[in-house]
């Protein structure tokens, strides 16, 4: 019996789907077990495995989001060694959200300009908050409100509502 083509590109999505270890994993657990363990000692090792095993059982955003949490648990202190641990922790979390651009045709170019932008986003918020709370979260909702359009402008692009060529909502003729 022979499949269509529709068949053969569309997999069942309840067959068993297996989750492969590569380098990009190596580089986010390492950065786990290290960032864990400065933080919490044995504990953090702990925490760090935990973490580790997450990733094979949610998807990269859960894990994000759960590692915060117990980040968060963990107890980080005010001294430079948690500063330094936190750093290390947020690396191996950059790490696994994009290795998957890495993969595409532009990766390099892409994961760059990711890079630029967490490091852009992560600099100013450092200089603003170490100003003022109230110009941190000033910071942090114009932040979320430029990302949230640049996503908005993405996904009309995406669903083909506009096209490339335009260049802003307004024609001028």
């Amino acid at each position: 019996m022979s499949m269509t083509p529709f068949e053969a590109a569309d997999p069942d999505p309840r067959a068993e789907s297996t989750v492969s270890f590569d380098r990009t994993d190596g580089v986010a657990f390492t950065a786990f077990v290290i960032g864990f363990g400065l933080l919490g000692g044995p504990l953090g090792v702990g925490v760090a495995l935990v973490t580790a095993t997450l990733r094979y059982v949610v998807s990269v955003p859960y894990l994000v989001a759960i590692g915060h949490l117990l980040i968060a648990a963990v107890g980080p202190g005010s001294n430079w060694i948690s500063i330094v641990a936190i750093v290390i922790l947020e690396i191996g979390f950059v790490v696994l959200l994009l290795a998957p651009l890495a993969q595409t045709a532009r990766g390099l170019h892409i994961t760059g300009v990711a890079l630029g932008a967490i490091g852009g986003i992560g600099g100013v918020t450092w200089l603003v908050l170490s100003r003022s709370l109230v110009l941190a979260a000033g910071t942090a909702l114009l932040t979320v409100g430029l990302v949230s359009y640049a996503m908005h402008r993405y996904e009309l692009l995406e669903l083909g509502l506009i096209s490339s060529d335009t260049v802003s909502d307004n024609e001028y003729e």
